[in-house]
């Protein structure tokens, strides 16, 4: 009796079997056509779900498990964003990120609302497409390189903000699909339980639970760690649920708390593995409400609603950020890398179903549009990035440029055998701070706004343009100048710079900052007279230090260290012929 009772427990094995078989072959082959794994997990639950092959019998049960990959996502998001991570990333995380979401709210709450919708449902829509994908974009952008470019950075603050929003988004939902009208009283009590909660953790991560978790450590017992994450992670969420606030407000803040304290990394090590696993079974439980005939029977009015979003969502953000201060080119990449809904969205999404916000019919519409605007953003962004460099030339960002040109002018109008530093990073701040105690003339140019209103300030000789843009380079003095140096991570951009400086002066010495070794002999054919790969000069460091300590004598290994760099400049002197 116990076995049979057991194996009717464990009836949905037999349907984890198929998923997991299934999404494993989707995946992989998403993997290799370099689409990310979020779409392969819907179209799993497409193929499975009722609608197509209606192969899993237990729909709910994975719908649950599901709910437990939402929990896991907004308490894994917690510990990865600590309250000095959102500090860090400065004023454009907010303002950026807070024009991004209401704007976009508000131009689609005003589309719909001409198409006849209710107010409550246009804003609900409009919430639904204003977040974007972060898993997507880091991922995309860190295979290309692109997270410490400008617009890496830029495209990264709206995501912080965006991934925030998702909880007070969720807060507010039940509200908008209410039949009576909206209570002020209800949600100023819900505001206050909140706040209360959330003064609450800033308490306990103080005080309570670095000192629990100290004495779990302490222990050194992995299984107990774990369940004491489970712990106040559960925990958290019963809280929120017993003062009828969101269980995702109280994932998320569980995360926060765990956040701060000395033992986030090894948590967040901890929970990941659960949270992916959990995490596919919400998006396959997500993909099972998806009706395929949908789209079938409406194509033109689905490619049209996903060309429509794009191109709102890479209107506003694209603007957003270039009236911020950055430039169209980096606006506009910007824009591209957030033109797509997230998969936060799919978690508004379920909240709104389960208030009747929207129908069955409109989560499967919604879905095919969210699916659609993620397929197709790596192929917009391929062929809008030239676009974005052509329209940076016409049409620079004027105001911003023109920023502080005038007192800089006053400043190095006689400026000669100057070095023009491009970009003021670590390498860049450091370059500069020696220039200053030799006492060697320099310049910066930089196209982060923020930095040069930072550095203005405290006196340094620091101008705002895009060093690609021969005016720029004019107003850098680069006729006078001794010697440039590129310091920026966007590979693309040294690129362009590299060719308009040997345009602007030939013979002027250049030295650029790369992080991979592949990209010397492209930047020796442009002109760079130096090339520092920091891939390079990190194995030389490596092995130079490994030889020290295993007492090889040094002549010995300065040896070694010429020898490599002779070989190092040989092959690519070679490469270039």
């Amino acid at each position: 009796m116990m076995l049979l009772g057991m194996s009717e427990n464990l009836s949905i094995l037999p349907d984890l079997v198929v998923i997991f078989a299934m999404a494993t072959i989707v995946v992989i082959f998403f993997h290799r056509a370099n689409l990310p794994p979020i779409v392969g997990f819907l179209i799993t639950g497409i193929l499975c779900g009722s609608h197509v092959f209606n192969i899993i019998e237990d729909e709910e049960n994975v719908k649950k498990l599901g709910e437990i990959g939402m929990i896991l996502l907004l308490f894994s998001l917690g510990i990865e964003l600590s309250f000095k991570k959102i500090l860090d990333l400065g004023k454009f995380l907010l303002i950026g990120g807070l024009l991004q979401v209401v704007l976009t709210v508000i131009l689609v709450s005003l589309i719909s609302g001409a198409y006849g919708y209710p107010v409550s449902k246009s804003i609900f829509l409009g919430m639904l497409i204003s977040l974007s994908s972060t898993a997507l974009v880091v991922r995309y952008m860190a295979d290309r390189g692109e997270i410490s470019s400008l617009h890496g950075k830029a495209s990264f603050s709206i995501l912080i903000f965006q991934d925030l929003i998702i909880v007070p988004m969720v807060m507010v939902t039940p509200f908008l699909g209410t039949d009576s009208s909206i209570s002020i009283n209800d949600i100023l009590i819900k505001l206050a339980l909140a706040i209360a909660f959330i003064i609450a953790a800033i308490v306990a991560t103080r005080f309570v639970v670095p000192w629990i978790l100290h004495q779990v450590v302490k222990t050194r017992n992995r299984e107990a760690f774990l369940m004491t994450l489970m712990l106040l992670c559960a925990a958290t969420v019963w809280a929120t649920g017993e003062l009828e606030l969101s269980a995702t407000l109280g994932a998320f803040i569980a995360g926060l708390v765990i956040s701060e304290s000395d033992y986030s990394l090894q948590a967040f090590s901890e929970i990941l593995p659960l949270r992916e696993i959990f995490n596919s079974l919400f998006f396959v439980s997500v993909g099972m409400l998806f009706d395929p005939a949908i789209v079938l029977n409406n194509p033109l009015i689905v490619l049209s609603c996903i060309a429509g979003i794009i191109a709102l969502k890479l209107f506003v953000t694209s603007m957003v950020t270039f009236f911020y201060g950055y430039s169209l080119r980096v606006a506009m990449l910007t824009g591209l890398a957030l033109a797509q809904i997230g998969e936060f969205s799919f978690v508004l999404a379920e909240v709104g179903r389960s208030h009747d916000i929207i129908t069955k019919d409109n989560q499967s519409l919604f879905l095919a549009l969210a699916i659609g605007t993620m397929l197709a953003t790596p192929a917009v962004r391929f062929a809008w990035t030239p676009l974005a460099s052509t329209l940076n030339r016409l049409f620079p960002n004027s105001w911003s440029q023109g920023y502080l040109l005038t007192e800089i002018d006053q400043k190095v109008s006689d400026i000669k055998d100057h070095v023009i530093v491009i970009g003021f990073g670590p390498n860049g701040r450091q370059l500069v701070d020696v220039l200053i105690e030799v006492e060697i003339p320099y310049l910066i140019l930089e196209m982060n706004p923020d930095t040069v209103r930072k550095q203005h300030k405290i006196g340094r000789r620091i101008l705002y343009g895009d060093a690609a843009r021969p005016e720029v380079l004019n107003k850098a003095h680069l006729k006078n100048a001794k010697m440039v140096v590129i310091t920026i991570p966007d590979m693309s951009a040294a690129r362009r710079i590299v060719h308009m400086v040997k345009i602007a002066n030939p013979h002027i010495h250049i030295l650029v900052r790369t992080a991979y070794y592949n990209d010397l002999p492209e930047f020796k054919k442009l002109g760079a007279h130096e090339v520092i790969s920091q891939e390079f000069e990190t194995s030389i460091k490596i092995f130079s230090h490994a030889l020290e300590f295993c007492e090889v004598p040094k002549q010995r290994v300065d040896d070694f260290v010429l020898e490599l760099r002779t070989a190092h400049n040989t092959l690519i002197e070679e490469e270039q012929l």
